[in-house]
């Protein structure tokens, strides 16, 4: 026997939906982002490279050398130097050409983000890292393809830091 749910029921049922999905948008990384990042400093990867990369991963291989494309050219510069985030999409490039069979463009992208790498090879010195070191990880999580016999621990750590370009 059907029998008809009350309003206030389902009123209940979609008000908690609806906290559910808040909260899940507020708990996203890039929701975090925007409330952690100073105003008009800007994060990388950007959001297009994660774009990119979803696109890339669906098979979408123009799209995502369009949207690579766009990303690599509105890239951080120092003059006319590119910064290391350039990397990110010029790999992403390099791999979308690769699978569209434009091996040249493809050879050409990777050298590019080979070079950036190593033309920017300390940038890992201008990281500020938080004062206190990395916190062991409250859910340790193995490997995809098995257990370590060397004793690591998993390890957490900020998802954002300050980087001086």
């Amino acid at each position: 026997m059907w029998r008809s749910t009350p309003r206030k029921s389902l009123f209940d049922r979609s008000a908690a939906i609806l906290a559910a999905l808040v909260l899940l948008a507020l708990s996203s990384q890039r929701a975090v982002l925007a409330q952690v990042v100073p105003r008009g400093a800007q994060t990388v990867p950007t959001i297009a490279y994660d774009a990119a990369l979803a696109a890339l991963a669906n098979g979408d291989f123009a799209v995502a050398l369009e949207t690579a494309g766009r990303d690599y050219a509105g890239g951080v510069r120092a003059g006319n130097q590119r910064w290391i985030d350039s990397i990110a999409s010029a790999t992403v490039i390099g791999e979308s050409h690769y699978e569209l069979g434009a091996l040249r463009a493809a050879v050409a992208a990777y050298d590019e983000a080979i070079l950036l790498g190593a033309t920017n090879s300390e940038w890992l010195l201008a990281v500020q890292f938080p004062a206190q070191g990395p916190q062991p990880s409250q859910r340790p999580r193995v490997a995809t393809w098995g257990r370590s016999a060397r004793g690591t621990k998993s390890t957490t750590f900020p998802d954002t830091m300050t980087i001086r370009q």
